[in-house]
């Protein structure tokens, strides 16, 4: 059975990039957060919208 998507509100998204950009470590938050780089890379570009 597979779990359900995870809906990310935009201060989640926010808060995940700018902890990206602080630190640098965008593997290793991805991988904190279960996300993918791919998401990540989606939501910056992105973030002017949230």
């Amino acid at each position: 059975m597979m779990g359900e998507r995870r809906k990310w509100k935009a201060e989640e998204k926010l808060a995940i990039i700018k902890e990206i950009e602080d630190t640098g470590k965008v593997i290793e938050t991805c991988r904190k957060y279960s996300i993918s780089s791919g998401m990540y890379y989606k939501w910056n570009l992105n973030s002017a919208h949230f």
